[in-house]
């Protein structure tokens, strides 16, 4: 649902608004509630500016390893619907701060280091949660070597 000011959009956690007034560049449009911008405008601007954007993102996934995989492992996991919904922020940066260290790890080590689900998220028996208490840093070749198979 669109709020009419951009205040109440993002107290409610909306990510566009309505206010009925034109954008500088004479477009009445809803505007993006985290920086006032005009949607039409900031799309036009995605569409002309695809090489630059990408670079961009590209440098900033490499800069900041640990926390790109956190967000490709908590989309799959939303995708697979394990992450519960009753996860406190606390522990939902704790998930993050195992892919943070992971990444911190490969820089001491020579090998890569992944996160493990202790309990697999699709096993054939038993089928764990996106949660940290359920999460493990292993190297890749132990995390292969275990397969999505649970010994508990």
């Amino acid at each position: 649902m669109l709020k009419n000011k951009r205040k109440d959009a993002l107290l409610s956690g909306d990510t566009h608004y309505f206010n009925g007034k034109p954008c500088p560049k004479g477009h009445t449009a809803e505007r993006r509630a985290i920086n006032g911008a005009c949607k039409t405008y900031y799309k036009d601007y995605v569409a002309q500016n695809k090489n630059k954007i990408r670079k961009i993102s590209s440098r900033w996934q490499k800069n900041n390893k640990g926390k790109a995989n956190a967000v490709t492992a908590k989309r799959h996991a939303a995708k697979m619907q394990r992450t519960p919904p009753w996860l406190s922020k606390q522990q939902l940066n704790e998930i993050k701060d195992f892919y943070v260290m992971a990444a911190e790890l490969e820089t001491i080590f020579p090998w890569k280091q992944w996160v493990d689900h202790i309990v697999p998220m699709q096993g054939k028996t038993v089928s764990g949660l996106h949660v940290p208490w359920n999460l493990q840093i292993l190297p890749s070749r132990e995390n292969i070597s275990k397969g999505n198979r649970f010994s508990g």
